[in-house]
């Protein structure tokens, strides 16, 4: 049995049961965005550092720190469990998903997110990049983004590659 071991910065958490990594620069808001999806019934693993073993050709995450603390920039620490409740933690969980928030002025803002593929201790892991720019509704998109993929691996569905063929065939058929 293979085991390695990594520790990557940002709030993990499970939504929709899968395990999603949310990362970016510090103060971008990864703490706040997972207090929202916690609020939303979505699980936290670890906050600002999780640390993953690579067992069985997965990456499995937990939390370094014996109880789950969030920390909420000018506010201070908070055990989940205490705010929340047992069902607001998960002890781990694979990592099938990481969300990179990034900065962005509206000027820059990109038509859709960028996706990519990150490898972590030879894992391929799926990943996408949220602009931020304000107002917006993060919780909103983080939950779309994780549907998405729920979707792409559950059904082999491509949202978009499917409206784009629909656009293609639609455009043929208005040449005729």
């Amino acid at each position: 049995m293979e085991k390695s071991n990594v520790t990557l910065q940002g709030s993990f958490l499970n939504i929709f049961g899968t395990g999603t990594l949310i990362t970016g620069e510090p103060g971008i808001g990864k703490s706040e965005l997972a207090v929202a999806l916690i609020e939303r019934h979505h699980q936290l693993i670890a906050d600002d550092v999780t640390d993953f073993e690579l067992v069985d050709g997965k990456l499995i995450g937990k939390n370094p720190l014996p109880r789950p603390f969030l920390h909420l920039r000018g506010l201070g620490l908070f055990d989940i469990s205490h705010l929340y409740g047992p069902r607001a933690i998960k002890a781990s969980q694979e990592l099938q998903l990481i969300l990179e928030l990034q900065d962005y002025s509206a000027q820059q803002l990109p038509d859709k997110c960028l996706r990519s593929l990150k490898d972590i201790s030879g894992c391929l892991i799926p990943c996408e990049t949220i602009p931020i720019i304000i107002p917006r509704n993060l919780v909103a998109l983080t939950e779309i983004i994780v549907k998405r993929y729920l979707l792409n691996i559950n059904q082999n569905w491509l949202a978009n590659n499917s409206f784009e063929e629909l656009l293609q065939q639609k455009m043929e058929c208005n040449l005729s």
